[in-house]
């Protein structure tokens, strides 16, 4: 079995990876392309081949959360959904300030819940990748 990937092993694999990086289009460039947004959301699982070392957030410079408020989401699922009150106490993660704290209070969430194993929660990293360049930023919390 291979040697375990430390983060600083992922960022150092991230600069080597750069030079071969294409661009990838801000939504408001790929609207005023005619393209819209991708229609695939990938989910995947975390299964028994995995023992986690490291929480790792990734958020893209472009991330689709800073395009939305949280309120036009519940508007929009009140219109479809009028009898489910449960939507006005709804938070669905609309990034208000900067993509960087939306990493940092992502980060809190595993420190915050007793489900995580306290060493595991304090080896949390995070990172914004810039679409454009393919870098990834350490976020200091």
């Amino acid at each position: 079995m291979s040697e375990q990937l430390t983060v600083a092993q992922f960022l150092d694999r991230n600069k080597d990876t750069i030079s071969n990086h294409e661009p990838i289009p801000y939504l408001f460039e790929m609207t005023a392309m005619g393209a819209g947004p991708p229609h695939i959301l990938v989910l995947t699982c975390i299964g028994p081949r995995s023992t986690p070392e490291n929480f790792l957030n990734l958020d893209p410079s472009d991330c689709g959360a800073v395009h939305y408020e949280d309120a036009q989401i519940r508007a929009g699922l009140r219109e479809r959904l009028p009898d489910h009150l449960e939507i006005d106490d709804m938070v669905f993660g609309a990034v208000a300030t900067s993509i960087e704290q939306s990493v940092k209070d992502d980060l809190s969430i595993p420190k915050s819940l007793p489900y995580i194993r306290k060493e595991l929660a304090n080896f949390s990293a995070g990172f914004v990748f810039d679409i454009k360049t393919g870098l990834l930023s350490p976020v200091e919390i």
